[in-house]
């Protein structure tokens, strides 16, 4: 070894070294690293706390379908439907869907268990999401998400919340669940509000937390948004990576909450009206509770595009499950747009040549990973010809 290249190495190691003491952490953000670390540790037992307190209530909701939990103003009834794929939870409180399972999907805290045993996976728990009806009446703002309904009618597959206002005026919430789908069918009825309400002015609210279910939390918040899709110009979405928000500027034919892997939407028969809708999404600062628990917070608020507010009813069907192409594309309705393929060429080469190609490894029993090697070493095959004249040019220059 010559005298530069000693002279080289003893400057490159008291760089490394200076650079290694001027950015070691400070005593000050030692301790912040440590209250976080502890911070998270809590929120996880916590976490774990209440997945035990579900497995344990779960017995004595399938006996009796209907759990009650103590409320400020009354007593909040659960009740459950479910199908081979769906376990959804409604509340009489405001009649809204409270919470909603997979039966066939599990998350990765259950998974990595590698019992025997799927744990239905949780899209939304009870107190993450809210379906109300929103309008303006007698000068003041009327909401049916903290209302009372009582159930009118219930069977396996159906079940009729109703609310009856101080004026007789009358509210129901249907829902029915389809037989080995991932869908339900809902209608809002009203009647006795054609000479107080405006048609135009009511909207149907949709929030909803999603929970998390994956390991990598960081890259599944990355591609967790709200999407819509328009009457004219198709899909559009917000931001994936940071709050935004947005208003309709033309009629919408359905709106998704969706995240990495699955996804709810909403659609109604006859469209959203444009006037009035708008969507939102919101990420978790720090110290907020719901930081290591849930994605975001997603918001649509959906005008009904009523002609008149007498006898209204509208029809949805609202969609929990994969995100699956050929399950979004079953739907006949562009759901599997939301699934990202990448652009131009490369989405309809992904779409016809590699989602296949992957799909018949998988239909074969082989598993994910199989198919994912046996996937890259066909598309090195095809392309060794463009790869092998590259070789070869290059090694002529």
């Amino acid at each position: 070894m010559d005298r530069k290249s000693v002279i080289g190495l003893v400057l490159i190691g008291l760089i490394l070294s200076v650079f290694t003491i001027v950015n070691q952490p400070s005593k000050e953000e030692i301790a912040k690293k440590a209250k976080e670390k502890a911070n998270k540790e809590q929120i996880s037992s916590s976490s774990k706390k209440d997945d035990k307190v579900l497995k344990e209530n779960k017995s004595t909701e399938k006996k009796s379908e209907e759990v009650k939990v103590a409320s400020l103003v009354t007593e909040e009834t659960f009740y459950r439907l479910e199908n081979s794929k769906l376990i959804i939870d409604f509340s009489s409180k405001g009649g809204s869907v409270a919470a909603v399972y997979l039966k066939e999907y599990e998350s990765y805290n259950d998974f990595k268990k590698k019992d025997t045993k799927i744990q239905p996976l949780r899209l939304f728990g009870k107190g993450d999401a809210i379906n109300e009806l929103s309008f303006p009446i007698n000068g003041a703002d009327f909401k049916t998400g903290k209302l009372d309904f009582s159930v009118k009618t219930k069977t396996k597959n159906k079940i009729v919340f109703e609310h009856v206002t101080s004026e007789g005026k009358t509210i129901d919430f249907v829902y029915e669940i389809n037989k080995d789908a991932y869908d339900i069918d809902f209608n809002i009825q009203m009647k006795g509000f054609e000479k107080s309400v405006s048609a135009k002015n009511i909207q149907l609210d949709w929030k909803a937390s999603l929970r998390k279910t994956e390991r990598l939390f960081k890259s599944q918040r990355m591609v967790s948004t709200v999407c819509y899709m328009q009457d004219e110009n198709g899909l559009d979405y917000l931001s994936e990576t940071s709050d935004d928000d947005d208003v309709a500027e033309e009629d919408i034919k359905w709106v998704a909450f969706k995240q990495s892997y699955f996804s709810s939407i909403l659609k109604p028969k006859n469209g959203f009206g444009k006037k009035g809708t708008s969507f939102k999404i919101k990420n978790y600062n720090e110290g907020n509770d719901k930081i290591y628990t849930h994605l975001k917070d997603y918001t649509a608020s959906l005008n009904l595009n009523l002609e008149n507010a007498e006898n209204v009813n509208v029809s949805f069907n609202w969609f929990f499950g994969p995100n699956d192409f050929n399950l979004l594309k079953s739907y006949e309705s562009g759901y599997d747009d939301i699934i990202n393929f990448g652009w131009g060429l490369f989405r309809w080469i992904n779409i016809y040549a590699v989602d296949p190609i992957f799909n018949l490894f998988n239909s074969i029993g082989m598993g994910i990973g199989l198919s994912i090697l046996f996937l890259t070493l066909v598309l090195k095959l095809i392309l060794m010809p463009i790869q092998w004249k590259m070789y070869v040019s290059s090694a002529k220059m």
